[in-house]
């Protein structure tokens, strides 16, 4: 998947889509995002659609950057991450396992329903 690169003072939000229509769904993938300073961290997401959604988030390298937050939603056919950046930021999404159809870009703003993922 191509990196994005968000800035600023245009399209600091992201939004990344799995499309998981289906019970017993799941895709891992690693999320990377580095700032202007150089500092970088990346999350693990296993994302699992059983009976109930579920989400889990795990920081596998580096440090929260205080100026980058995360958060998901789930509906009935996909998870949706949104990465919001205050300055410059490069995000690279890596799938690993289960391959779906998913996408990157930049979105205007994040849902108001969005929940924030913890990262520590």
């Amino acid at each position: 998947m191509v990196p994005l690169e968000l800035s600023k003072d245009n399209n600091q939000y992201c939004k990344i889509s799995v499309f998981m229509p289906n019970a017993g769904s799941i895709n891992e993938s690693v999320i990377s995002v580095t700032n202007v300073g150089g500092d970088s961290f990346s999350v693990a997401v296993s994302m699992i659609r059983w009976n109930a959604n579920k989400v889990f988030c795990k920081l596998i390298n580096g440090t929260k950057i205080s100026n980058i937050n995360m958060y998901y939603t789930v509906d009935t056919e996909r998870f949706c991450f949104y990465i919001k950046a205050n300055w410059y930021a490069k995000i690279i999404v890596s799938r690993l396992g289960l391959v779906n159809t998913s996408k990157i870009e930049s979105i205007n703003a994040i849902p108001s329903g969005a929940i924030e993922v913890p990262i520590s």
